[in-house]
């Protein structure tokens, strides 16, 4: 793989962004995920945890009713009604972090 100089200002500013996202709502024990939208999500976010591995969080449809999207953690059965602020902070691709680049 191609290593890339990324831009840490970037980068911060998602991490922010990211770690001060709270659950709305928590569905446990889901039977089907797609009327989520998460048996075919919309965005998938790999984190490599410094502890725990990684750990991959799938966005699935947006609540209007509640301006959240659903979203599961390593494809699990608890779902998840997330903020649509999450959408923002992490719909980014490698080209837009890197060093230079806007």
């Amino acid at each position: 793989t191609n290593q890339i100089r990324v831009d840490q200002a970037k980068v911060q500013k998602i991490l922010e962004q990211c770690s001060d996202l709270k659950s709305k709502k928590v569905i446990q024990d889901v039977k089907n995920l797609e009327q989520y939208g998460l048996s075919k999500p919309e965005m998938t976010i790999r984190l490599k945890m410094q502890d725990q591995g990684i750990q991959t969080v799938e966005i699935g449809s947006y609540s209007s009713d509640a301006s959240a999207y659903y979203a599961t953690v390593d494809e699990g059965k608890t779902v998840f009604l997330m903020d649509a602020s999450i959408e923002e902070a992490c719909n980014v691709t490698e080209k837009d972090l890197q060093e230079g680049n806007g």
